[in-house]
């Protein structure tokens, strides 16, 4: 998808994805909060109003999304993660995921945090173990080690729960959602593809607590 994810230029492009049988868009909306515009250097503006529209624009056309989130922007406080299951629970998702910000060598972010003190040498461990989108390894804004590592697992837990992947109390989980926008002869052929980027999803972050 290209440019930011603000629908001008998907209508097209939408078409000729459905013509040529994609089954999901991986988007990175990065943020539902607004307060790290800044930080998000142009990839989205963290709207989620503006984000919903995206995927509906998307699924009109046969299309799932899989939505690509990052935790722990300086703009970022514990409210942030329920401003994130909200918009997860409210925007007919087909797929999730979910990263702590990662200061990797090499980048700007890193230096910054670097000179601000900010970086962590996490003990017991090698210094790259936890560079793996899902520790923490910094030191976050404008909320403790604990509960940018707290929120995060908690919404993880919430994401990866096998009634949100497979069947909601309320309605279909993701799962059966992203099956059902397939046309009925392609049905067979798109069930486990429906459900793999979630279960992958849940393998990673059962990783994060081995």
């Amino acid at each position: 998808m290209p440019g930011r994810a603000d629908g001008r230029r998907i209508p097209g492009a939408l078409g000729l994805a459905r013509e040529a049988h994609l089954a999901k868009l991986f988007i990175g909306f990065e943020s539902v909060n607004p307060g790290n515009r800044k930080e998000l250097a142009g990839k989205g503006r963290g709207e989620a109003a503006g984000y919903a529209e995206v995927v509906k624009q998307i699924h009109k056309h046969g299309i799932g999304v899989v939505a690509l989130f990052v935790f722990g922007f300086d703009g970022d406080t514990p409210q942030t993660f329920q401003a994130g299951w909200d918009f997860i629970r409210s925007s007919d998702l087909d797929g999730v995921s979910v990263t702590i910000l990662t200061p990797y060598p090499g980048t700007v972010q890193r230096q910054e945090l670097l000179a601000a003190g900010r970086i962590l040498l996490p003990q017991g461990a090698t210094l790259w173990e936890r560079y793996d989108t899902n520790h923490v390894t910094y030191v976050p804004a404008q909320m403790s080690v604990e509960e940018l590592a707290g929120g995060y697992d908690g919404l993880c837990r919430k994401i990866t729960h096998p009634a949100r992947i497979v069947e909601d109390p309320v309605r279909a989980g993701r799962g059966f959602r992203a099956w059902t926008r397939h046309p009925v002869p392609r049905m067979p052929s798109r069930l486990i593809t429906s459900f793999s980027t979630d279960i992958g999803y849940r393998r990673e972050f059962n990783h994060r607590l081995s």
